[in-house]
């Protein structure tokens, strides 16, 4: 039976990027938790975001891929190896450095066939939206010295699991 990953305690990682990249899409239906959040508010942000990215003649599915991977960097032994036992003291600092690597990479690879520029503008916008997506809770600073101890024993079996 496959372990399944955790984005935290008692929450499971891959349901957590489903709803999230759910809630970008505007598919609240299956949503467990829909009546706890205001959709309304939610909505409004998402759509703001959205036609920005319309006027600069973005691709709107870089926004959801972006959401669906915005905590993909939790999936590392090292980030999972913290979320074991009690978590009242666990921080995930620097999950975004590598959740933000990632999607950089899965959007270049998306969009390349519109061109190396193109490419890395979707691919750029991506990351950065992700890198910055606990902006109020800490600096990129504390992302990026928050995720040196993960990234000095990141394996390629790391690389694997965050790909499947």
């Amino acid at each position: 039976m496959a372990v399944r990953m955790k984005a935290w305690c008692g929450h499971d990682l891959e349901e957590h990027l489903l709803n999230t990249r759910s809630i970008v899409a505007g598919r609240w239906d299956s949503l467990p938790y829909k009546e706890r959040v205001n959709q309304h508010l939610v909505n409004y942000e998402i759509e703001a975001v959205k036609a920005k990215l319309l006027r600069l003649k973005f691709d709107e599915e870089v926004v959801e891929m972006a959401a669906y991977l915005h905590d993909v960097g939790k999936a590392t032994r090292e980030f999972q190896r913290k979320l074991e036992g009690d978590c009242k003291h666990v921080t995930l600092k620097g999950h975004e450095v590598i959740s933000a690597w990632v999607t950089f990479y899965a959007a270049y690879l998306k969009y390349r066939n519109c061109g190396e520029e193109c490419a890395r503008a979707h691919a750029t916008l991506a990351s950065v939206g992700v890198l910055l997506h606990h902006h109020g809770r800490r600096s990129i600073y504390e992302a990026v010295v928050g995720v040196k101890d993960v990234v000095e024993n990141l394996t390629y079996k790391d690389v694997e699991t965050m790909a499947d």
